[in-house]
């Protein structure tokens, strides 16, 4: 091949060149100095993800330099089983509930979700936090939490297959948030809720509204655009939440910075 047919075929077409140069970069970024003051600040810092499958992303969670420094990692879909019941992260304790575990078999739609594959919730907690698991014991709905002790503040992370009837979910919520009330007043509720609130689905948020929940996310929190991903609080004010981007899910991360421990 002479020097001239090289050439050719090594450089892109204009087009292509003025598509790239308009492409928005994606960024593995580190907090912002201005976040990073926050973090100095105040100790409490969360973050909640769908992670689609935990053990196929351990290994990327490990070296996301956004995710590991959190005080706990709130997790959706993790996609494991009961027999999954050791996964490590450095400097963590982990505790999950995986679909089949969450649900009865009262009524069909609650046989069906059960046997459904993936699902699952989960969180890591640091070591050096003070903090206790909290049996929720409410079943047929997919939500684990966990007590921050020292500002006695509950943390639930919930997930919401679109298989379940929103107004049936609703009301296994409703359960939550009461064992949620009779444990504490302040609370922070995360996880996927398959609605699109851009879109004007807004049944659950409503809900959450009229139990004294305030949402916070305003931005899309999946690759389409989406906003199905929320968090919602009660009894505390967030210091810092953004959305974080992320290449192994289909979801952004979200993180949330609140309160001292």
């Amino acid at each position: 091949m002479n020097n001239e047919s090289l050439s050719a075929k090594i450089y892109a077409d204009p087009d292509i060149e003025a598509g790239l140069a308009s492409m928005q970069l994606f960024s593995m970024r580190t907090a912002s100095a201005s976040v990073a003051n926050i973090l100095k600040e105040h100790q409490m810092r969360i973050v909640y993800h769908n992670i689609q499958g935990l053990l196929s992303h351990i290994g990327d969670l490990k070296v996301n330099n956004d995710m590991v420094p959190a005080d706990f990692i709130c997790l959706t879909e993790t996609w494991l089983t009961s027999n999954d019941q050791y996964v490590n992260l450095n400097n963590y304790d982990f505790r999950h509930v995986c679909r089949n575990e969450a649900f009865n078999d009262d009524n069909e739609m609650f046989r069906t979700i059960k046997h459904m594959k993936n699902g699952g919730v989960g969180f890591f907690g640091k070591n050096r936090i003070n903090y206790q698991h909290i049996d929720l014991h409410i079943k047929s709905i997919e939500c684990i939490g966990f007590r921050i002790i020292d500002i006695n503040t509950l943390i639930v992370t919930v997930y919401r297959t679109q298989k379940y009837e929103v107004d049936t979910f609703i009301k296994q919520l409703r359960l939550v948030l009461n064992e949620i009330s009779r444990n504490s007043d302040k609370s922070v509720i995360v996880g996927d809720f398959n609605q699109n609130i851009l879109k004007d689905e807004r049944s659950i948020e409503n809900f959450m509204k009229s139990q004294g929940y305030v949402q916070v996310i305003t931005e899309p929190t999946t690759e389409k655009g989406t906003l199905i991903d929320y968090v919602y609080l009660k009894g505390i004010n967030p210091c810092c939440v953004r959305v974080i981007p992320t290449f192994y899910s289909y979801h952004e991360a979200i993180e949330i910075i609140t309160g001292n421990v």
